[in-house]
């Protein structure tokens, strides 16, 4: 992830995924991040949970795809420890660092520049479950040598992954890059020397069961943010593309999605992690 390549299909493949770590659609960084973060009540539920799990001796902390570096800036605020961000896309790099007044750097999750041992606690917020082949794995491994005590890991929780259609080459894919599913028991293998001593989901909901479902087979647009892992396309002119026929009924689509909310899914799990 990153500015590390072995090959000119590799870099072609990067490229992509820089531009999808880039592209905001239509917001400017300041909206995006205050709609989708700071003005998010979730949001806040999920960054305050993994600072209280931040031990009280810690004085150095790397975070692993830091973002706008709003959890780096809380953790300053909170702990008055000033972590170091590592992030692929420079718009967000740069937001962090002027308007977050955090210290984030380009970097690869999958070669980090950094000692061994050299952070008490090593984050990865929301990071892993994008992560490509090869990347997710040398990722794991470089997390595991330059954290010294703990680890801490957030990631969508039991997610019920909906795709889209390329317009261009039909290829199906994540709209937003989540490339695995986690639950507790994926979670307690992820390091070789690092054991689980404490799970905490997180963003209790409400939702339809069938809502995903519906979003699924009714997907009739490109998103303005995707952008296709295969061919590259993605949607120039800020305008629809059509994806797929809607496979429901319209109606019946929306009958279903006014259904009772009863069935209660919590949006993230949070996994600290201790050497052993």
């Amino acid at each position: 992830m990153g500015s590390f390549y072995t090959n000119q299909d590799e870099m072609s493949t990067m490229k992509k995924v820089e531009y999808y770590y880039n592209n905001l659609g239509n917001w400017t960084a300041e909206e995006w991040v205050k709609k989708n973060f700071l003005n998010n009540p979730l949001e806040i539920e999920r960054f305050n949970t993994i600072l209280n799990y931040i031990p009280d001796s810690t004085s150095s902390v790397l975070d692993i795809g830091c973002g706008t570096g709003i959890f780096l800036h809380f953790l300053e605020k909170q702990y008055n420890i000033q972590g170091i961000g590592v992030e692929i896309a420079e718009s967000k790099i740069k937001y962090a660092i002027e308007k977050m007044n955090v210290n984030a750097i380009r970097g690869d999750a999958s070669h980090l520049l950094f000692e061994d041992k050299q952070f008490d606690v090593v984050t990865a917020l929301e990071t892993i479950e994008h992560l490509p082949y090869g990347t997710y794995e040398n990722a794991l491994k470089e997390m595991e040598r330059v954290a010294k005590h703990h680890i801490i890991v957030s990631v969508p929780y039991r997610e019920r992954r909906i795709r889209i259609k390329c317009p261009y080459c039909e290829c199906q894919f994540n709209p937003y890059y989540h490339l695995r599913r986690f639950e507790e028991t994926s979670l307690r293998t992820l390091f070789e020397h690092f054991k689980v001593i404490k799970f905490h989901k997180i963003g209790l909901q409400l939702r339809n069961p069938f809502s995903k479902e519906v979003q699924k087979y009714n997907c009739q647009s490109f998103p303005e943010f995707a952008i296709c892992p295969a061919c590259g396309f993605y949607n120039q002119s800020k305008s629809h593309h059509p994806v797929t026929k809607p496979l429901l009924n319209q109606k019946l689509g929306k009958k279903i999605l006014r259904l009772p909310l009863v069935p209660k899914q919590y949006r993230w799990v949070m996994a600290l992690y201790k050497r052993v």
